[in-house]
């Protein structure tokens, strides 16, 4: 994988890149990789995706989804004039899969109006996902925004951005909606069963989940939080504890609390995480597990940082992010985004979300 540096300041600002009042850092050059690394990216995916779909029983699943994965580079950094190669790519963990309603497209339809000096580098995200709808042959859909203010801030470029690609498509409330009956809605917006997470109003999930066998909803609505794809329980490995019995609490006597995370299992926008080795003392940590415990839907994961990338001057830290149009088990790619911040930063905070100030990217070109 190779980071190109178009500018010799590594980030820049724009008065109209931003969610609500805040400006976001946009990295000013891009990255490639391969198509051999392309092609592991989502190998990998395909496995994991299968992965999820057995151990959550769900049957069927078709929506736009995305992959946070933890990159690893096996080589150090080479330094090539404005290019830096990085690395053969490969993944050493996984944070998530948001598969209710990843925000980071719409993100990159800003991203480039906003910044015209850099789009010609990259994929168009917007492009990819509309080349998916159209193939998928949905015909006119009806968007149901979240109320995240990601979406809110990023949504209207979003949609005319579909339009200009040949999407049919209209914004809708969700009491509209309930009294047009539409037969195709996108579910833009998280869905969660404890409304701690929850975009739309109760009423309206439970309305989702009524006619969901006779309208057709992208992104599939999930039966419970157990049968949810996001449900980061799917995820886990032998390490990981989930905080759902008496047994698995009593796990977490022999654990080292300063290699360990303790977060919601479905997705919270970087919200609710603790780090052990944050946390004051053992008794502080024990207290913040039984607090979990009680509210449910909790489990404490193995820590895994992301790389430290040196880039001749500064240093940061990135992930990376594929996209798919998920139809059952089979996973069609669309585009791989970016998002990264300076190590400073990241080091004290140990998370990466847009809205929360970290920073931009763009999506990922393929080598010639």
């Amino acid at each position: 994988m190779k980071l190109v540096r178009l500018q010799k300041k590594l980030f820049e600002r724009s008065a109209n890149f931003k969610v609500g009042n805040k400006r976001i850092n946009a990295f000013q050059g891009y990255f490639k990789i391969s198509e051999r690394e392309k092609s592991y990216i989502v190998s990998e995916a395909e496995k994991l995706w299968i992965s999820v779909l057995e151990r959550s029983g769900v049957k069927h699943f078709e929506g736009h989804i995305r992959f946070d994965f933890i990159p690893e580079f096996k080589e150090k950094s080479e330094f090539k004039g404005r290019v830096i190669d990085l690395g053969d790519l490969s993944i050493k963990g996984i944070y998530e899969i948001n598969a209710h309603s990843p925000e980071g497209v719409a993100c990159d339809a800003v991203y480039r109006e906003s910044f015209p000096e850099l789009r010609d580098h990259t994929p168009d995200a917007t492009k990819e996902l509309a080349k998916a709808f159209l193939k998928a042959k949905n015909g006119k859909m009806v968007m149901v925004q979240g109320s995240n203010p990601a979406k809110i801030s990023w949504g209207r470029s979003f949609v005319e951005r579909l339009k200009s690609y040949g999407i049919e498509i209209e914004v809708k409330s969700t009491e509209e909606v309930k009294k047009r009956f539409p037969k195709l809605i996108w579910r833009w917006g998280d869905i969660d069963f404890k409304e701690e997470f929850n975009e739309y109003d109760p009423s309206f999930q439970k309305w989702l989940l009524s006619f969901r066998d006779s309208i057709k909803i992208i992104n599939t609505v999930p039966e419970s939080r157990e049968k949810d794809v996001a449900n980061k329980k799917f995820l886990a490995e032998k390490e990981d504890i989930i905080l759902d019995n008496p047994e698995n609490l009593r796990r977490l006597k022999s654990v080292d609390r300063k290699e360990y995370v303790l977060k919601p299992l479905r997705g919270a926008s970087g919200k609710c995480i603790v780090f052990g080795e944050d946390v004051k003392s053992d008794s502080e940590w024990k207290n913040e597990l039984d607090k979990s415990y009680k509210k449910g839907d909790y489990g404490i994961f193995k820590k895994v940082l992301l790389p430290k990338i040196n880039t001749n001057g500064l240093s940061i830290a990135m992930d990376f992010l594929p996209a798919f149009y998920a139809y059952g088990e089979s996973l069609r790619y669309l585009y791989s985004l970016i998002r990264l911040e300076p190590w400073e930063s990241y080091s004290s905070r140990k998370t990466i979300n847009v809205a929360q100030g970290g920073g931009y990217g763009g999506t990922v070109a393929l080598e010639d």
